[in-house]
Parts: C-alpha cells; sequence; structure tokens
C-alpha cells in the first residue's frame, strides 16, 4: 500500500511538472496548428480543382465562381453567398474534430481563422425540403405530366420549389449556374440542379436529380451504320441517282438517293409528298420488336428511326420495285432488266456484327404489326413525321406509311426507306436507358 501511495504522488509531481514546463500546452498548439494546416491545404486543392475545371472551359475564377463550386468538391467545405464586389470569401471548413473560419481574398488566398462554432452549424441545420418537383409544359406546373406523352418540339419545363425554413432557395442547373428552374428541356435525360438556401448567416447547399421522359421519343439502340463511300456507292450502280432535291420523276424510276459519300447512315433525309418535304422526326436507331423473359429484354430487331435515304416509286404497280427493295427474294417474276436487286448489308454496324442475323428494308407486315392496323397512330415506331415506302407491292403502287403514320399505298412519289436489322437469338438489352443521349446497350448471351 505504501509503494502505491508512493507511486501516486510522484505521478502527481510528474504532470504537475509538465505543466510547469508547458508541455501539455505546446502539444495541444501543435495538434491544432496540424488541424489548420489540413484545413487550409483543403480549400488550397479545392481551388485548384475549381480552376482547372473553369479554365478548361475558357471561364474566369472569381470569389462567386468559389461560393458555389467549393462544397461540390469537397463537403467539408461550406462557403457563405457572394456578394458581388465583396473583399473576400468567408465560410466554414472540417478538419478533424474542429471546425475553422476561414475567408478567401480576391488574389485566392486563404486563411484559417478560429475556431467555428460547430454545434450552430452543424447540429442543428434543416434539411432543404420540396414543394414541388414537376415536368410539364408550363413553367409553374406542380405535376409531372405522364411518361411518353409529349411529343417532341412541344416545350417542356422542369419546375423545382424549395425552402430551407420557410424561406425560398435559389434552383440552379448544376452544370450551368446561370440557368435557373422553371428550366426548359428539349429531351429525355437526367437533368440535376444545385440548390441553396440560407440558415443562420450560413449557406446550405443540396443536389436534387430529375428524371426526364415525358418526350414521346423512340426506345434508342446504340447503333452505327457507317457513313457512306464512294466506293459503296459506285457498287449501287444505276440504283442510284443523288437527288438532293428528292424529286419523283420517270427519269428517277427505280433509283435510291437523298444521299452522298461521306453521309452517316445513321442520320434522316427528307421525303417529298404532295409538293412538300417532310424531314422525319428523329435519326438514328430503335427497338422494332422484343420480348421480355427472365427479367431480361431479348430484342429481335431494330430500326432506323427515321429514313437514312430516298426511293422513287414511278408506276402503277409495285412489283418491280418489292423484288429490288426486297434483295430479289420476292416477286422474283418481276426481274428488272438492267436492275440489280438492292443488297443492305452497308447498314451493319461492324463493331456489332456478331449481333446481327441479316438487314432489309421494312415490310407492310411489320408496319401494321406495330398497331395491329392501317390507321392514323402516335406511335412514333411507325409515325415518324414523315413518309417513307414499305418493301411491298400493291397492285396500283407500292406501300408505304404517310403523315400522321396511316399506312397505305401510293405511286409516282420520291419517300424515304427504313433499312430494319434483324438480330440473332439472345441478343439482350445490357445497359442504358433508352434515350438519346443514354441509347440502350446491346449484348449477346
Amino acid at each position: 500500500m505504501t509503494t502505491i501511495i508512493v507511486l501516486l504522488i510522484l505521478a502527481g509531481v510528474a504532470i504537475a511538472a509538465l505543466k510547469n514546463t508547458g508541455l501539455i500546452g505546446k502539444t495541444k498548439d501543435a495538434q491544432l496548428k496540424s488541424l489548420k494546416a489540413d484545413a487550409k491545404e483543403k480549400i488550397e486543392l479545392a481551388i485548384i480543382e475549381v480552376q482547372t475545371e473553369k479554365t478548361a472551359k475558357g471561364e474566369e475564377v472569381t470569389l462567386k465562381t468559389l461560393s458555389e463550386n467549393l462544397s461540390k468538391i469537397n463537403n467539408d467545405i461550406t462557403a457563405d453567398d457572394y456578394t458581388e464586389g465583396a473583399e473576400e470569401l468567408t465560410g466554414t471548413v472540417i478538419s478533424g474534430s474542429k471546425t475553422f473560419n476561414y475567408s478567401i481574398d480576391k488574389k485566392l488566398k486563404v486563411t484559417i481563422e478560429d475556431e467555428a462554432d460547430e454545434k450552430a452549424f452543424r447540429v442543428e441545420a434543416p434539411e432543404i425540403t420540396y414543394e414541388t418537383v414537376a415536368v410539364n409544359t408550363t413553367k409553374d406546373a406542380t405535376t409531372s405530366a405522364p411518361a411518353d406523352s409529349i411529343p417532341k418540339g412541344t416545350p417542356l419545363y422542369i419546375n423545382i420549389v424549395a425552402k430551407l425554413e420557410g424561406q425560398a432557395c435559389t434552383v440552379t442547373l448544376k452544370e450551368d449556374s446561370t440557368k435557373t428552374a422553371p428550366y426548359a428541356v428539349t429531351k429525355n435525360g437526367k437533368y440535376t440542379f444545385t440548390v441553396k438556401g440560407t440558415y443562420n448567416g450560413k449557406t446550405i447547399t443540396g443536389e436534387k436529380e430529375v428524371i426526364v421522359d415525358q418526350f414521346n421519343e423512340p426506345q434508342f439502340v446504340k447503333y452505327d451504320a457507317g457513313t457512306w463511300t464512294q466506293a459503296e456507292i459506285n457498287a449501287l450502280g444505276n440504283l442510284y441517282n443523288e437527288n438532293s432535291s428528292h424529286a419523283a420523276s420517270s427519269s428517277l424510276m427505280e433509283t435510291f438517293g437523298g444521299f452522298k459519300a461521306g453521309d452517316s447512315r445513321n442520320d434522316s433525309v427528307p421525303s417529298y409528298f404532295n409538293n412538300t418535304l417532310y424531314t422525319p422526326a428523329y435519326s438514328g436507331w430503335e427497338i422494332l420488336t422484343s420480348e421480355v423473359k427472365n427479367g431480361k429484354t431479348y430484342v429481335t430487331k431494330i430500326v432506323h428511326s427515321g429514313a437514312p435515304e430516298n426511293y422513287v416509286h414511278y408506276r402503277e404497280d409495285g412489283y418491280r420495285s418489292e423484288w429490288i427493295l426486297s434483295g430479289g427474294t420476292r416477286q422474283t417474276g418481276y426481274s428488272v432488266s438492267g436492275k440489280s436487286p438492292r443488297k443492305w448489308d452497308m447498314y451493319i454496324d461492324n463493331s456489332q456484327s456478331s449481333l446481327i442475323s441479316e438487314v432489309h428494308a421494312m415490310t407492310y407486315d411489320e408496319a401494321v404489326a406495330i398497331t395491329g392496323n392501317t390507321d392514323n397512330t402516335n406511335d412514333i415506331k411507325r409515325n415518324t413525321g414523315a413518309c417513307y415506302y414499305l418493301a411491298s407491292a400493291h397492285y396500283n403502287g407500292l406501300r408505304g406509311a404517310y403523315i400522321g403514320g396511316h399506312v397505305d399505298y401510293s405511286c409516282y412519289r420520291c419517300l424515304g426507306v427504313r433499312p430494319v436489322v434483324s438480330l440473332q437469338s439472345g441478343v439482350y438489352i445490357s445497359g442504358g436507358s433508352g434515350t438519346e443521349s443514354d441509347p440502350y446497350i446491346l449484348a449477346k448471351e
């Protein structure tokens, strides 16, 4: 027992000696200095990242720029709202268990100041609430339009009303802070907004992601049919005439055109109908037929979303044209002297050739199967906003799809043609969301 008492006395003497020499105080000071250095480095690295991003876009980095971006780079940093013309930007930064105030001057010099009241800033700060998140045709809408209900070309607006403790928040597009809600959009996709409010003099920042799926768009597929080469055009022989005016005449009968060397086979060309040029609403490729099995979507056919070329049919029966358009597989008794059946292999995506069975021009049966009838339709698999021929004859002309999406027949016209790609068994959707900016990705089992 005596020994224990002596040791306790000695320990007390040692601690007192440390206090007298200031060693404990010096240790605390060193720790605080280290935390401040770490805090300063966090801000300086965030500034460098903002400078790198903005300079690459040719934009100037100002204190206002930093106030809008520092917290996006590092969640430990918050920035107060910047008042135009102010000499410095202020805010707080977390380092270890401490929260420090900081300031940045116009030369972007960082100064770490005294320790902030962490409880007031971090513990008691409320969350941003959202009164309205809507996508519709009016700027002040409070509810969203249904998916796939809005035709392309109709203005749509993302409306976000956010509040912090009853006070309105600012809502800006994340990638461009000059764009505010309500925000006009022209295509489906994901849009992210930065939302800011003020509480106890501090800026509270959040993000809101909005998915726009209201536009009636095709189910886009990642597919590249390449560009026309002069050699490919030469191989078409007398089946080709550039026909840039999209005219129809006896001299152009049974020719393909609307394109030239260097043109993309993914793009659409106009068709000429009743003295009016109609351009398809979309280019690219979309799903034509598919089925869901065991939780996977298997795709059997894809089709051009518009029409990448035109065909001139200039007679009252369609049998010769069906022979040409079908690649010589149908109406073989109507073969045309001096003409060759059209081949469609140039529309194969060489990077995905293992997925492809064959390519052909869309037929009457395929067009009618989209809706089950020949009537007008809003289904954009058939209603492209333009007119196109089908590789199917009618005794008074060639079958086709026309303005409004109805299926009929005609002659003496220059209309589009839509290639269809038949896929191998077992091709399924492996990724993407099916939008124009994020098309479905196909893979094979």
